[in-house]
């Protein structure tokens, strides 16, 4: 009898690890259902200075299952949209095109920086309009405030960071 109870209880662990590892690995085998998308949208900053007008949009989906992300920092920018759980009230609301964030350099008054972002995040639309910036640098400053440092990607200089497999960026 005891060794029935032993064998019972082997075969029962054996077909529920089993089970769970099956589970875990059905979606990377291209069966079971896709991994939910968090985020899918479009991120855009107009930037106008002395030296031109430069767009630059970036594609971000969180997971990518289209395919089309094109955001160099992605899984930086997914990690800090999924922590503030989408929510971008704070970047709606931090326009100050007059104000130069401290340690910013000082622009001419016709420069700014205008965010937009365009999307949904768990199925519910999320919109932040043309918010406006002093400068680049501004920008930089009020998207940490967000906690959203990664969200518009800048180079180490300052300078945004192209999408990735795009064209060097032109001014107008």
């Amino acid at each position: 009898m005891k060794t029935f109870c032993v064998l019972s209880l082997l075969f029962s662990t054996f077909l529920i690890s089993n089970a769970q590892l099956l589970e875990s690995i059905t979606p990377a085998l291209g069966g079971g259902e896709p991994p939910k998308q968090i985020f899918d949208g479009v991120i855009s900053v107009y930037n106008f200075a002395q030296e031109g007008i430069l767009q630059m949009i970036w594609t971000l989906g969180c997971p990518d299952v289209k395919g089309t992300t094109n955001h160099p920092k992605a899984e930086q920018a997914c990690k800090e949209l999924e922590q503030l759980r989408g929510n971008l009230d704070s970047l709606a609301t931090s326009s100050q095109p007059e104000v130069n964030a401290p340690g910013c350099p000082e622009t001419d008054i016709r420069e700014f920086a205008a965010l937009s972002i365009n999307g949904k995040y768990n199925g519910q639309e999320v919109k932040v309009m043309e918010v406006k910036y002093r400068n680049r640098c501004s920008l930089q400053v009020a998207l940490a405030q967000a906690n959203l440092p990664d969200l518009v990607p800048f180079e180490q200089d300052g300078n945004l960071s192209p999408p990735i497999d795009a064209a060097p960026a032109t001014t107008v």
